[in-house]
């Protein structure tokens, strides 16, 4: 057996034995939430979304919504807390579950609504493939499950769902075998910024040929584009907030990004 078949007969039995969910989510420094569920909506279960035209792709919750709603202000980290399981875990997603981990945020009406349907939906992070091999999912599962975005610094007062996916691609070589993992968070933004300048989109809105979901990734891969458009990029601050984020492709390139890990170091 080659070993690129090996490889992917490995990720194949892997798959069953390690799903995720965001579990929940937290505003500035310090420690994680021991509960679960911080401000994020409850997700109907941990199993992986294949069906991309799902409306479960938008938050992956019937009509739940999250106990609490996190306050935020323009400019501040938000931290996305990943698990399988429980907030008890150290690791995002086991196994051989290698991919991208993105965030989106919408404005609503109320952040407690329940209704996510027909929302302008905004990328404001994609973590991919980088340059020394680590995958998103990989530095996620460095930093214990956690992935730290920061919001933009134009974002508008009021309410807001901020919505991250993990994608697993260790089946993605063929049409939906990409796994997609999907949460929403719950957030009430104050300040006075007069508001995203972006060309929103909507969700769902993949295609089972995207080519950032139908790939093989055990071959030798020079470039990787993740699904979705290109992130935002405010004009208020562009080059503090980027630095604020991990790295990440140029908006608009598919060229692999410069090693995570001399940035990406261990947080709390």
């Amino acid at each position: 057996m080659s070993f690129l078949r090996a490889a992917t007969f490995f990720a194949l039995a892997l798959g069953a034995t390690a799903h995720t969910n965001l579990h929940g989510v937290y505003v500035g420094t310090g420690s994680p939430p021991s509960n679960d569920y911080n401000c994020v909506r409850p997700a109907t279960n941990n199993n992986p979304i294949t069906d991309y035209s799902s409306s479960a792709m938008i938050c992956n919750t019937v009509t739940g919504v999250a106990a609490n709603t996190c306050t935020a202000s323009p400019g501040d980290t938000v931290t996305m807390i990943w698990h399988e399981h429980s907030m008890q875990e150290t690791i995002a997603v086991g196994g051989a579950h290698h991919g991208p981990i993105q965030a989106y945020i919408a404005k609503v009406s109320s952040a407690s609504q329940t209704s996510v349907t027909g929302l302008s939906w905004t990328k404001i992070y994609s973590g991919g493939l980088y340059t020394d091999g680590l995958w998103a999912t990989d530095i996620a599962n460095n930093n214990k499950g956690l992935i730290r975005v920061t919001l933009p610094c134009d974002l508008a007062p009021g309410d807001y769902l901020l919505r991250s996916e993990l994608i697993a691609l260790h089946s993605a070589s063929g049409a939906n075998g990409a796994q997609l993992y999907v949460g929403c968070a719950q957030l009430r933004v104050g300040g006075s910024a007069t508001g995203m300048k972006s060309t929103p989109t909507s969700l769902p809105g993949y295609s089972a040929q995207d080519p950032g979901l139908l790939i093989n990734i055990y071959g030798t891969l020079t470039s990787y584009k993740a699904p979705g458009p290109s992130v935002y990029l405010p004009t208020c601050s562009e080059t503090n907030w980027q630095t604020k984020q991990l790295p990440q492709a140029t908006a608009g390139t598919t060229s692999l990004p410069a090693s995570a890990t001399a940035t990406a170091g261990v947080y709390p």
